[in-house]
């Protein structure tokens, strides 16, 4: 999509860990049987680059910034980080308070809202990945079929054409003995 010179270019403006999980998912969408993308989806974060770079030969930058901007404003997104806003304020609370008393508390809470939280992610990115994975599963399935019945058809075809060339050869044959039989004839009747 982009010369060498420019793509190095663009890449390195864009480059950014934190939007690896948009552009992987951009990536799946561009092409879902990418060969990489088994290896990207383990850890979107640490092959961010490799994921751009690969992205960049099939999108453009707007594209690119626009789903980066659509996953920004994803609404679970922002109830995850309304929940992390949350657990941020009750730990500059007990600052302004006495740290002795209210300090623990503060903390076993956030560890709790936060160890809820971090299941549900997981669970929800296991059911997203069970999902692609089960579309993936479907879609190379489809195209065995659709294999299977582009070859059954030509083999029908071609054994139409088998047929057509064996009928054929046979009234040549027939042609040809006829012809003999015939000169056969006009010899012995010259005769």
């Amino acid at each position: 999509m982009y010369g060498f010179k420019e793509k190095k270019k663009i890449h390195q403006e864009m480059i950014n860990k934190d939007h690896a999980e948009a552009d992987l998912r951009l990536l799946q969408l561009a092409s879902p049987l990418h060969f990489q993308i088994k290896r990207f989806s383990r850890d979107p974060r640490r092959y961010a680059e490799e994921i751009l770079y690969a992205l960049l030969d099939l999108k453009s930058q707007e594209d690119i910034r626009l789903n980066r901007r659509q996953h920004a404003s994803d609404p679970e997104k922002k109830e995850s980080d309304k929940d992390s806003e949350g657990e941020k304020e009750p730990a500059a609370g007990p600052e302004d308070k006495s740290e002795g008393e209210k300090e623990p508390v503060d903390e076993s809470e956030s560890k709790s809202e936060g160890g809820t939280e971090g299941e549900k992610d997981p669970a929800e990115k296991s059911a997203d990945k069970m999902s692609f994975a089960e579309k993936m599963k479907a879609a190379r399935e489809a195209k065995k079929a659709e294999k299977k019945k582009q070859l059954e058809e030509t083999k029908k075809e071609l054994e139409q054409q088998k047929n057509a060339e064996e009928a054929k050869s046979k009234l040549e044959t027939a042609a040809n003995e006829e012809q003999k039989k015939s000169s056969r004839k006009k010899t012995n009747i010259q005769t």
